[in-house]
C-alpha cells in the first residue's frame, strides 16, 4: 500500500511538473546590465476555472531548467491539492558568466559586486516585461539558493518592495564582514509585511561558515521588538549539506508560504470574528488587512468559505451570521461554477429560523446559479449538484409540514 501511494505521488508530481505546463524560453535585453539575459518562463496550463484568473509570479535566481522545473512542480502539485489558491507563473533567470557579480554587493576590497544594478534590472526591466505579457498579480516571490539567497537578503534590506515573499536557501550572510547582517540590523524595521523563509544545512563546507550568519540573523529577530506583519521561518536542516539543502528547503518553504499566504485563520480567530455584530464585516476587514502583504485583494474560494466560515456559524447556532457571510460570499464569487452551495447555506440558515418560504427561495436561487454555469460542468457532476439541491428542497418542504 505504501509503495502504491508513493507511485501515485511520483506520477502526480511528474505529470504536473512536466505535463500541465508550457515552457517559454525568452530573452530580455537589459540596458542596465548591458547584456541580453535569458529567462525560462513556466506557464501553468490551467491557471484557474475562469479565463480572467491572474497568476502570482515566482522569480527563481539561477533559474536554469532543473531548478525552475523543481519549483514549478512543487507549486503545481500543491495547487492541484487546492485549486482555490492562485496559480503561479515561474520565471527563471538563467545564470550567465557574471553570477558572482550579479548576486554580491560591491566592496572596495573586491572587484566583483553589482547587486544593486541586478536588482534594478529586475525592478525596471524584467518585472515590467513579464507583467506586460502575462496575466499576473502584483504578488512576487523571490527564490534563491546560496548566493542567490544572499541577493534576496540584500533586496529585503535595501529594496524590500521588490518581493512580497522571500525564500532563501543556504545563503551566505557573512561575506564582506557580515555586510548583510549589518544592513538588516541598521534597517531596524518596525513594520514589514513580508514572508521570509531561511534554511541552512549542518554538514560540510560552506554550510559550517554560513551557519554562523543564519544564527546571527535568528538572534537579531529574537532580540528585536516584534516586527508587525513580518512572518519569518528559519529551518536548521540536520544531516544536509549545501547542495542537498535546496530540494529539502523548497518543499518546506512552499508549505509554510501557502499556509501563511492562503491558509484559513485558526478557529480562535474565526470565533472572535463570529462574536462581532457583523460577521461579514469582520471577515472583510481581515482579508483587506491581508492585502498589505499579498499586494492584491484575495478572498478564499467557495468551498473554503462554506467549510470554514458558514459551517462555523451553523455549528454555533448563528443562522443570521450564516446569512451575513453567505451574502458577501455570493457577491465575491459571482460567476463561480460552485457558487450554488452558498445559496444552499442560506437555505439551511432560513430553515433553522423556521422561514420555509425564504429557504425555498434560496434553493431556487441555487438552482438558477447552477443552471447559469451549466457549461462548466461535466454531465455527472451537474447531475449530482442538481440532486443535492432537490434533496434539500424535499427536506425543507417536509419540515415545513
Amino acid at each position: 500500500m505504501k509503495l502504491f501511494l508513493l507511485l501515485i505521488l511520483i506520477f502526480a508530481l511528474n505529470s504536473i511538473g512536466f505535463g500541465q505546463k508550457v515552457i517559454v524560453r525568452d530573452t530580455v535585453k537589459s540596458e542596465i546590465l548591458r547584456q541580453t539575459r535569458h529567462i525560462n518562463v513556466v506557464v501553468p496550463a490551467f491557471p484557474g476555472r475562469q479565463s480572467d484568473c491572474k497568476m502570482n509570479v515566482v522569480y527563481v535566481l539561477d533559474g536554469d531548467d532543473a531548478f525552475v522545473d523543481l519549483v514549478a512542480a512543487h507549486l503545481a502539485f500543491v495547487r492541484d491539492m487546492d485549486n482555490e489558491i492562485p496559480a503561479f507563473l515561474v520565471v527563471g533567470i538563467v545564470s550567465e558568466n557574471t553570477r558572482m557579480d550579479d548576486f554580491m554587493v560591491g566592496d572596495p576590497n573586491r572587484e566583483t559586486g553589482r547587486a544593486q544594478k541586478f536588482l534594478s534590472f529586475m525592478s525596471d526591466e524584467l518585472f515590467p516585461y513579464i507583467e506586460s505579457r502575462y496575466n499576473v498579480t502584483r504578488h512576487r516571490v523571490g527564490v534563491g539558493h546560496s548566493l542567490g539567497g544572499s541577493l534576496l537578503m540584500h533586496a529585503l534590506c535595501d529594496r524590500d518592495s521588490l518581493f512580497n515573499a522571500y525564500m532563501m536557501f543556504s545563503p551566505n550572510l557573512v561575506y564582506s564582514k557580515n555586510r548583510l547582517l549589518e544592513d538588516f540590523k541598521a534597517k531596524a524595521p518596525v513594520k514589514l509585511d513580508k514572508f521570509v523563509y531561511l534554511s541552512i544545512g549542518d554538514t560540510g563546507e560552506p554550510e559550517t561558515g554560513y551557519l554562523k550568519g543564519i544564527r546571527r540573523f535568528d538572534s537579531l529577530l529574537l532580540n528585536s521588538p516584534g516586527i508587525k506583519g513580518f512572518e519569518a521561518h528559519i529551518d536548521y536542516l540536520t544531516e544536509v549539506g549545501h547542495m542537498e539543502s535546496l530540494p529539502v528547503s523548497l518543499g518546506r518553504s512552499v508549505k509554510e508560504y501557502i499556509r501563511y499566504s492562503y491558509g484559513t485563520p485558526g478557529e480562535d480567530v474565526r470565533m472572535a470574528m463570529l462574536a462581532e455584530d457583523d460577521f461579514a464585516k469582520a471577515f472583510s476587514k481581515y482579508y483587506n488587512d491581508r492585502q498589505k502583504y499579498l499586494g492584491y485583494r484575495y478572498y478564499p474560494g467557495v468551498y473554503n468559505l462554506y467549510n470554514h466560515w458558514i459551517v462555523l456559524a451553523g455549528m454555533n447556532g448563528q443562522p443570521r451570521k450564516i446569512l451575513q457571510i453567505a451574502d458577501l460570499a455570493i457577491k465575491i464569487h459571482e460567476g463561480d461554477s460552485h457558487r450554488y452551495i452558498l445559496y444552499l447555506g442560506k437555505a439551511q440558515a432560513y430553515d433553522d429560523m423556521n422561514d420555509t418560504e425564504s429557504a425555498l427561495k434560496a434553493c431556487e436561487d441555487a438552482m438558477k446559479s447552477l443552471q447559469a454555469e451549466h457549461d462548466q460542468y461535466d454531465k455527472e457532476d451537474y447531475k449530482y449538484a442538481e440532486e443535492e439541491i432537490n434533496e434539500l428542497i424535499s427536506e425543507i418542504k417536509q419540515a415545513g409540514h
